[in-house]
């Protein structure tokens, strides 16, 4: 699992263009669009998908950092089931601006298999916004995907 970003790094710099993932190890459709439905149901009610934020910072955002501490599929997805079970400061991935602003999710209950499901909707935003950032445009456009949690609290994915 990936250790927070440096104290101090935000958003707007460069989220590592040079990473190398395997954009080639995506889940299938349907995990994807399970995960869709539960971001729309459930993370949605705090994550925004693109900025302007709502309670939590926005998913395509979440996203990116996931990635940049995750670049592999197994271990991207194994962050955010378990980060969404068990959030805390340590284990994020957001910079601590965001999670001086947003604070730390609440713990999710959500089933694990339904999480993997959020995971692989989330691995495709990720990758959308990473193409985006190698193509120069530093997108960080929902796109085609989104989300990651819930609850009454503040997020810090």
């Amino acid at each position: 699992m990936g250790q927070g970003m440096g104290q101090g790094e935000g958003m707007g710099m460069n989220m590592g263009a040079d990473l190398e993932i395997d954009a080639t190890d995506l889940p299938e459709p349907e995990q994807v669009a399970r995960g869709m439905e539960v971001y729309e149901t459930i993370c949605s009610a705090c994550h925004t998908m693109d900025p302007p934020v709502n309670l939590a910072p926005p998913f395509t955002h979440v996203a990116r950092h996931v990635l940049m501490e995750n670049p592999n599929r197994a271990d991207f997805s194994a962050h955010v089931v378990d980060y969404v079970t068990q959030p805390s400061a340590d284990a994020s991935v957001l910079p601590a601006h965001a999670i001086e602003q947003f604070g730390i999710m609440p713990p999710q209950p959500i089933g694990e298999g339904r999480l993997e499901d959020v995971a692989a909707y989330l691995w495709t935003l990720a990758l959308e916004a990473h193409a985006q950032m190698a193509e120069g445009s530093g997108g960080m456009g929902g796109g085609m995907m989104g989300g990651m949690s819930n609850g009454a609290g503040g997020n810090g994915g």
